[in-house]
C-alpha cells in the first residue's frame, strides 16, 4: 500500500478524487441506505464509549460531556484503554475519540486495545473521532487504527493555530442529511485536526467526504492552498460498522454542538444488520 509524501504539497489536479465525490454523493448516501437499516428506532437511547485516557484533552472530553448528557438520545459512559483492551466496547453501540494528541492516545490504547477497537467497528460498531480521534482513525503514524485509508498533507506543520478559529466548511448534500442541517455553508472552530490527503488505495463508494474546507489556517513556515479544498469531514465503512471522522470541533461551536448527536442518531438508524 503506497503512503503519499505528506512534506510535499499536493497539485490541484490530485484533488480531482474528492471533487469527483460531489457528483457521487447521492449514489453514495443510497448506497449507505440500501445496506443499512432503516427502521429509524426513534426512542432507543444509544449506548455511546467516550474515550477519556491519556491523550484526549481535558477541555474537549468537557465539551463532549455536556453535549452528550444534554441529549435524552445518549447514554455516554467513559472508558480508559485498559478498558477497551478488557473487551468493554461490546457492551456499546459507538466509541467517540476527541481532541487532544492521536499519538498519545495510540499509546494509552496499545496494540491490543487499537486491535479491540478495529475489531469493534468492523463488527459493526460506530467510530466517531473529532480532531485528533480523526487523525487516530487514519493511517498517518504506524500506530494509528488505519480504519480510513488515508494520511494527512503537511504533518510538519500540523501546528496552525494556538487556539481554536472559526474556518469555512461546505456540507454536501449527504453531509447536510447526516447532521441534520439544512444550510451548506457553516463555520467551525478548528484546532489543528488533520488535512486529509486523497486515498492511499481504491475505495469502494461507501467512502463519502461529508464537507470541505473553504478557508484555511496556514501555519507559521507552511505553504498556503494545502487545505482549502481538502474534505473537513469524511463517512465510510469499515467491514460492517462506519467511521465517521471530523478534522474541526462542532462539539465546541456554538449552534452547531447538536451535530454530534444528530450523526450519532443517523449513524445508529443506518446500521448494517
Amino acid at each position: 500500500m503506497g503512503v503519499l509524501n505528506p512534506h510535499k504539497r499536493l497539485k490541484a489536479d490530485q484533488f480531482a478524487y474528492f471533487a469527483d465525490c460531489l457528483a457521487l454523493i447521492c449514489i453514495h448516501i443510497c448506497v449507505f441506505l440500501a445496506c443499512a437499516s432503516s427502521t429509524g428506532a426513534t426512542g432507543t437511547k444509544i449506548r455511546v464509549a467516550l474515550f477519556e485516557d491519556r491523550g484526549a484533552s481535558a477541555p474537549a472530553k468537557k465539551n463532549f460531556e455536556t453535549v452528550l448528557s444534554n441529549s435524552d438520545e445518549i447514554q455516554y459512559q467513559t472508558i480508559y484503554g485498559d478498558d477497551i483492551a478488557d473487551g468493554s466496547l461490546q457492551g456499546f453501540d459507538a466509541l467517540i475519540m476527541p481532541g487532544g494528541s492521536a499519538s498519545k492516545q495510540a499509546i494509552s490504547l496499545g496494540p491490543q486495545a487499537r486491535a479491540e477497537v478495529r475489531r469493534f467497528v468492523k463488527e459493526g460498531g460506530i467510530y466517531m473521532g473529532v480532531c485528533a480521534g480523526a487523525y487516530l482513525s487514519s493511517e498517518a503514524q504506524d500506530n494509528y487504527l488505519g480504519l480510513l485509508p488515508l494520511t494527512t498533507m503537511d504533518q510538519k506543520h500540523w501546528y496552525r493555530v494556538d487556539d481554536g478559529t472559526p474556518v469555512d466548511v461546505e456540507l454536501t448534500p449527504a453531509g447536510m442529511d447526516v447532521f441534520g442541517l439544512k444550510t451548506r455553508n457553516i463555520s467551525i472552530v478548528y484546532e489543528n485536526g488533520p488535512i486529509f490527503a486523497p486515498p492511499t488505495e481504491k475505495v469502494d463508494d461507501s467512502f463519502t467526504p461529508l464537507g470541505f474546507f473553504r478557508s484555511e489556517v496556514v501555519a507559521n513556515g507552511g505553504e498556503r492552498g494545502v487545505m482549502l479544498g481538502a474534505p473537513a469531514i469524511i463517512l465510510s465503512r469499515y467491514g460492517r460498522g462506519m467511521v465517521l471522522a471530523i478534522s474541526p470541533h462542532p462539539e465546541k461551536t456554538p449552534g452547531l454542538k447538536q451535530m454530534i448527536t444528530r450523526a450519532l442518531r443517523w449513524l445508529y438508524d443506518h446500521r448494517a444488520t
